[in-house]
């Protein structure tokens, strides 16, 4: 597996997980990094490596500013940049992808609070819930509900890649 972040704190847990860190010039751990540039190395990254994580730490860096605007705009810009550029090269039909973070961290607050954490699971094996917004009011109601720090284990199950849970 490979890694795409900016902060040495990624780079160095992706290292000590066994997984290779990718270098992608602009590929900062703030607001101004460059979400098409690693759109485009994640790609790349797909066509050598089974599994692939991407850190975007800019909402973070916002909101412990306080700066909900700054949040709101990075978001939109990780829409239309990130996935964007992401969405148009991946073929979902023989890939999964996940949408996390790791915490919340709200501007009103501007430091990490214990609010749900919205998880977006897209991919061929990926049974659909009911929930329609990505957001972490809808994340509590969604098919996962509320859940503890195993979530990697269930991921990689869901994706066929780990141990199946039931009988």
């Amino acid at each position: 597996g490979a890694c795409i972040a900016g902060g040495a704190l990624y780079k160095g847990v992706a290292r000590a997980a066994g997984l290779e860190v990718l270098n992608v010039p602009g590929g900062t751990g703030d607001l101004a990094t460059d979400l098409v540039a690693k759109a485009k190395a994640a790609l790349d990254a797909l066509s050598h490596y089974d599994f692939l994580f991407v850190h975007i730490k800019g909402t973070d860096n916002a909101s412990h500013d306080g700066d909900a605007e700054a949040k709101k705009s990075f978001i939109e810009r990780i829409d239309r940049e990130f996935f964007g550029t992401l969405l148009a090269g991946l073929d979902l039909s023989a890939a999964h992808l996940v949408l996390s973070g790791d915490h919340t961290t709200p501007p009103a607050a501007g430091e990490h609070t214990a609010d749900p954490v919205p998880a977006l699971f897209v991919g061929p094996a990926i049974r659909p819930d009911k929930v329609e917004r990505f957001s972490e009011r809808a994340a509590g109601d969604g098919g996962l509900g509320r859940f503890s720090g195993r979530l990697v284990p269930q991921l990689l199950a869901y994706c066929d890649f780990g141990p199946k849970y039931g009988a």
